[in-house]
């Protein structure tokens, strides 16, 4: 092979190799979108994206939304920029269902669902009281029929009159919908003091029911009872284990990914910065082997 043609293809292959190495760096494209809770019970808040790019003049952001496994709808104004905030509404969330929200840039996507759950589970029933020791009172209870039952909580006043807080919370127990349960409250004096007692559900979402309890009816939801006895009074929220409630100009909480996103972008603009740097260096090598070798050819 002449001497011409070593040095072209070695010229050759260095420019392929700075071609490939340059777009890498070119396609350097990230973005992250603020991740809601599983579930919610409201439909306002709001949704932030951030995102990197080589040249971030070019980065246009939209949001697009997908009910129950649905078609995509976007809604908003595309954005520009490196990071975004748009307000989510009952436009986009009219009903209850599971809610996907995606933001697009160029050439990265990336999405996060919630399911809205408006509405309070039923209230548990077959509610009683015993005595089962000196000092022990056993409340059984049945779970609601609501196939997202998450918890039911018991609580215990001393006087007819109590409020269904934190305060006079005892405990709580899950099991499955319908389930039959019971709960031991136990180093009561009895001998001295009357406790009465009420239980409430709550929902995976904090969707909480109506309390029942020691001669009561049931109630719904914000309301007062109204007892042939006990009078117990419903607070309106009580936050269930698990549940997150997003208000109307609440920006639902980053996750651990969220706080972390800067770092991943970093090292994915690092990867290519390397990758493009490594395919120069190469070539340059190369080059200097192809000079060489002409001037040992030369010098023979």
């Amino acid at each position: 092979m002449g001497k011409g043609k070593i040095l072209g293809a070695i010229l050759g292959l260095f420019i392929g190799l700075v071609v490939l190495a340059t777009p890498a760096f070119a396609m350097v494209s990230v973005v992250h979108i603020t991740q809601l809770p599983e579930y919610t019970t409201t439909n306002g808040f709001k949704l932030s994206y951030s995102a990197l790019s080589d040249d971030p003049t070019t980065i246009s952001a939209q949001f697009s939304v997908q009910k129950d496994g649905g078609i995509w709808n976007t809604f908003g104004a595309a954005f520009t920029g490196a990071n975004g905030q748009i307000q989510v509404t009952d436009t986009q969330m009219p009903s209850d269902g599971k809610y996907c929200f995606k933001v697009e840039i160029t050439s990265a996507s990336n999405e996060t669902c919630t399911t809205y759950d408006s509405k309070a589970p039923a209230n548990p029933y077959n509610f009683r009281k015993e005595q089962v020791g000196v000092t022990t009172l056993r409340i059984r209870w049945t779970n609601p029929s609501d196939t997202d039952y998450d918890v039911t909580y018991i609580y215990r006043g001393e006087q007819p009159d109590f409020s269904a807080d934190e305060g006079h919370k005892i405990g709580g127990l899950g099991g499955t919908f319908n389930e039959n349960m019971s709960y031991d409250d136990t180093g009561l004096d009895l001998a001295n003091k009357t406790y009465y007692y009420a239980i409430r559900a709550f929902d995976k979402a904090g969707n909480g029911s109506g309390l029942i309890g020691d001669n009561m009816t049931t109630t719904v939801l914000g309301a007062k009872t109204t007892p042939a006895g006990t009078k117990v009074t419903t607070l309106p929220k009580e936050q269930a284990v698990g549940g997150e409630v997003l208000s109307d100009s609440t920006e639902p909480t980053p996750t651990t990914a969220m706080q972390g996103v800067v770092n991943q972008i970093a090292e994915t603009v690092k990867t290519a910065s390397k990758t493009r740097l490594a395919g120069i260096i190469i070539g340059v090598i190369l080059l200097g082997l192809a000079a060489f070798f002409l001037f040992k050819k030369r010098s023979q």
